[in-house]
């Protein structure tokens, strides 16, 4: 019992550390590693489901012989969330950023690593299919994996929103009102999440289905 209660207490201290994390999101070098885990998750959880090893499996990236469209995808994903973070991080200290990706989605990070883990989902999609009996996860489950992943993005903007909104009022309510959230040129308001998911469920589904375009 006393092991159980020292175990309540290392967790009950960590969580309290995360949600100060949460609630006061500090400097972006530091949110980085939060906003990054669940696509660093589910990259390990589908290189893990490929047929070889993990290694292996990516250094098969530049071959366009098969999920032509997810491997373009993954690619340019990488060059636009590192621009993005690096774009932010110049331009955060003169105040709320709302140029250069900012001036068309409110959460380029957030569109750049669900591309990629749509590339990612459809090239384990692809390998599960073709190569029966080889992978931990179904078909099905791996769909469902990237779907758990757009939840997390979801949620993390929702709080992302909520403190720029506290730290800037009215300059950030009004950059809201006219920036999408995911999805660049689709400001829906009320709806916008609803879309971005129709959005990219869409992608999604032409990415698995036509693995060879």
């Amino acid at each position: 019992m006393k092991i159980l209660g020292r175990v309540q207490a290392i967790l009950f201290g960590v969580a309290g550390y995360l949600i100060l994390l949460v609630q006061q999101i500090p400097g972006i070098w530091v949110w980085v590693p939060l906003m990054a885990a669940p696509v660093i998750l589910i990259l390990y959880a589908l290189g893990s489901n490929l047929p070889s090893g993990i290694i292996e499996a990516y250094s098969n990236l530049f071959n366009f012989n098969e999920v032509f469209l997810g491997k373009i995808l993954i690619i340019i994903s990488v060059v636009f969330v590192i621009y993005s973070i690096v774009y932010l991080g110049v331009k955060k200290k003169r105040g709320l950023v709302t140029s250069g990706p900012y001036r068309f989605i409110r959460h380029p990070q957030y569109t750049a690593f669900l591309l990629l883990t749509i590339g990612f989902t459809g090239w384990s999609y692809f390998y599960i299919t073709n190569f029966f009996g080889m992978s931990w996860l179904s078909a099905e489950e791996t769909i469902a994996l990237w779907y758990l992943e757009l939840l997390a993005y979801i949620i993390l903007a929702f709080i992302e929103d909520k403190y720029l909104l506290k730290k800037f009022g009215t300059e950030y309510d009004s950059y809201k009102v006219k920036t999408p959230l995911f999805i660049p040129f689709l400001n829906t308001g009320k709806f916008d999440i609803v879309i971005s998911i129709i959005a990219f469920s869409i992608l999604l589904y032409v990415v698995v289905q036509f693995p060879l375009i």
